[in-house]
């Protein structure tokens, strides 16, 4: 039920506001129609912050005129800011609209657009009109952080506690401006909880002298009439409170902030700055009862992973767990920040409610500090303990059970492959947890598989008796996707998931292990994740998914050998699996071509190729790898072509059987000389390929990376519907 409403509300001239964290999906009836009953059915939509005005635009009149909203697009670009915000004919339809709609993109160029040379424009002017007469201002992502009177235009969390404000776009830091200023209560984020922006919002109110800060999430919505605030969608909105904190924005200090998590159906009062939980909220029994801290440990300001921290303290025992930390690494500054969250001391500041099977939690007014120090890779590597190293210790695996690790989505050019899942003569069970539309991905398998003459079935993980089934099933294979996705659905707070203690266990009883694509590299201690060759090369790991570089997070670490990488040949992923695996300290890399796989059995080390071709192995074993300040030097790298019907001996290095099919390792060297020798800066080669022997199967080389000593740099702020911007 709706949040009570404070008298202000029902004021027709009151502000109307609806804050949007970004990626607004076109099936979430509740926000759109709030925002028809909030614009009385009328808008007009500004694409102004967008770099493809023309495609965002109409897609978002057409959303709104799906729920029966007037939607008109009002002609206000970046590209025609300049006269466009002056004619009287853009003024007349935003007037004539009555209440506006401000899409994603560069919050900047919205901001640059409204307000030119230290003027409103006109087209400002009667936005402000609307505002002020009680008309809706609404906005998503980009559009969302300019409701501010302080905007956060730019930088990452970890960017903004480690280097605090930055002044410059082009050096690492948190960029502030101003805001449209039609939110008064304090600054607001956007994609907050899936982009782990805790640590900007904090470090941005400290900045700027704000006492509150609002970060919403994607698909979620921050609903202001007067002083009155109700959330509404997907997720929920993180509320920080810094009228008891302290902070040293030098040294990277924060102490006594106050943290709220508000869900969809809370409310909250402005005038008060009181949450106001929705009646079905209810203090949280001993359900779960953690007594500590999760194994599984990743970035503090990695996708979700700061709502985790808070829920499982939620769920915790408050006499043995009442707080927990998490870390994140700035690799080039070498420092370490800890974050450090509170559970409220009373049953009444941790709350949920059941929604089908569902839970919705609200949390108020926990404790949160956040503090920096000087550390070094390797100490800070000291600190961690890894979930991946604890999975499967002490966990015997019977001689019959395999790990298939398959290098893209099967196909009909898959022939190798299906003849291998045939001769298996087992019936497959198929989890598509990784992909956006599951149901829909796990019947296509099913369908392809049954087509092939192979035995399958999907799994339903809301059926009687679904996870005993799994944990008997003779073989399991998780399809491609994202791979966040998967992680979520194998682990729990921190703690593996009913699903995964299921899968294991087949696993470990003689089951067969298939992953595929992105779910095939989640097998592996770490996991890549995201980032191209060049931009390992240029950026080394990444310190958390909004930086350019490989993308590094926690794998499963069931396929202990090395890492594995997907879409090897393809996609000329040699270059950020040898990086990957120099700065983890790996000593193999597996990479997989679309139409090959590996397979390990029995847990063991010997590894067997299968398919069309069958996969490279990069071998560090007698790599000599010294670091230097801003890159590496590595000599004696090994690189071996391992033909289908072919086994790998990782303890011995021997290759085994009579290889089918043609090599690729000549294709792989060719494509990955070629980019490494294009990768210039400033006049200067950014890495050297020396010393290279081969022939068809196997190659030695050195390789040196000298980086630009700017260090890695953030993803830029740029966002249109809150799509996810890379791999």
């Amino acid at each position: 039920m709706p949040a009570p409403q404070t008298p202000a509300a029902s004021d027709p001239r009151a502000p109307r506001l609806a804050l949007i964290g970004g990626r607004l999906e076109g099936d979430n009836a509740a926000i759109f129609e709030a925002i028809g009953e909030l614009s009385r059915g009328r808008i007009g939509v500004l694409a102004t912050a967008s770099l493809i005005p023309e495609q965002i635009g109409p897609d978002t009149v057409a959303d709104f005129q799906r729920y029966g909203i007037d939607a008109e697009l009002i002609d206000l670009t970046w590209e025609n800011h300049a006269t466009a915000a002056h004619d009287p004919a853009v003024v007349a339809r935003l007037l004539h609209q009555g209440s506006v709609y401000f899409t994603g993109g560069d919050q900047s160029h919205l901001i640059g657009a409204l307000r030119q040379e230290g003027h409103d424009t006109p087209a400002f002017a009667a936005i402000k009109s609307l505002a002020a007469g009680g008309g809706l201002i609404a906005g998503s992502s980009a559009g969302a952080a300019v409701m501010s009177q302080v905007s956060i235009l730019g930088g990452t969390s970890l960017e903004a506690v480690v280097h605090g404000v930055a002044l410059d776009p082009g050096v690492p830091g948190l960029l502030l401006g101003a805001g449209l200023g039609f939110f008064r209560h304090g600054i607001v984020d956007q994609h907050f909880i899936q982009r782990g922006r805790i640590g900007r919002l904090l470090v941005a109110m400290a900045a700027a002298g704000e006492q509150y800060g609002f970060g919403v999430d994607e698909n979620t919505a921050l609903l202001v009439e007067g002083t009155s605030c109700r959330i509404v969608g997907e997720k929920g909105v993180i509320v920080l409170d810094a009228t008891r904190a302290s902070f040293d924005l030098e040294h990277g200090r924060y102490d006594g902030f106050k943290v709220s998590y508000l869900d969809d159906g809370d409310g909250y009062d402005l005038a008060t700055h009181t949450a106001i939980p929705q009646a079905t909220r209810k203090p949280i029994r001993k359900s779960r009862s953690f007594c500590g801290p999760g194994y599984a440990q990743r970035t503090v300001f990695g996708p979700n992973a700061f709502d985790e921290l808070l829920t499982r303290l939620a769920e915790g025992d408050p006499e043995r767990y009442a707080h927990d930390s998490a870390l994140a690494y700035e690799p080039d500054a070498q420092v370490e920040v800890t974050v450090e969250v509170a559970r409220g001391a009373t049953k009444k500041q941790s709350l949920c409610a059941r929604r089908g099977k569902l839970k919705r939690y609200t949390m108020l007014d926990y404790g949160l500090n956040v503090h920096s120090r000087p550390l070094t890779l390797e100490q800070h590597k000291g600190t961690l303990t890894r979930q991946t190293k604890q999975l499967m210790r002490g966990r015997a695996v019977a001689s019959t059970s395999r790990l298939v690790a398959i290098g893209a989505a099967l196909n009909g050019q898959s022939v190798g492959l299906f003849e291998y899942l045939r001769e298996l003569g087992r019936e497959i069970t198929v989890i598509a947890s990784a992909a956006a539309a599951g149901d829909q991905v796990a019947r296509e398998y099913v369908a392809l598989l049954h087509i092939r003459g192979i035995a399958a079935r999907a799994f339903h993980p809301k059926s009687e008796g679904a996870l005993a089934e799994l944990a008997a099933a003779p073989a399991i294979l998780f399809t491609g996707g994202n791979q966040d996705r998967l992680l979520q659905a194998l682990f729990q707070l921190g703690d593996e998931s009913p699903l995964l203690e299921a899968v294991l266990q087949s696993y470990r009883a003689g089951g067969v292990l298939i992953a595929i694509g992105g779910s095939a590299n989640a097998l592996s201690p770490a996991m890549i994740s995201g980032g191209s060759s060049e931009e390992a090369i240029l950026f080394g790991v990444s310190p958390d998914p909004w930086y350019r570089g490989v993308v590094l997070q926690e794998g499963l670490g069931i396929f202990r050998d090395g890492l594995i990488d997907q879409h090897f040949v393809d996609r000329n992923r040699l270059g950020r699996l040898l990086v990957a695996c120099v700065e983890e300290g790996m000593r193999f890399g597996f990479g997989l071509p679309g139409d090959s796989a590996l397979v390990s059995t029995g847990g063991g080390h010997r590894i067997k190729a299968i398919g069309g071709t069958g996969f490279a192995c990069l071998d560090l074993r007698e790599a000599v790898v010294l670091p230097t300040k801003h890159g590496f030097n590595a000599s004696r790298i090994a690189l071996r072509w391992v033909g289908a019907g072919q086994t790998l001996d990782t303890a011995s290095g021997q290759v085994t059987g009579t290889a089918s099919g043609d090599t690729r390792l000549p294709q792989i060297l060719d494509a990955f000389a070629h980019e490494a020798n294009g990768i210039v800066i400033a006049d200067r080669p950014v890495c050297r390929i020396t010393a290279l022997e081969h022939d068809a199967v196997t190659a030695r080389f050195d390789f040196s990376v000298d980086r630009p000593p700017e260090g890695r740099r953030s993803i830029p702020e740029l966002d249109h519907r809150g799509r996810p911007r890379r791999d």
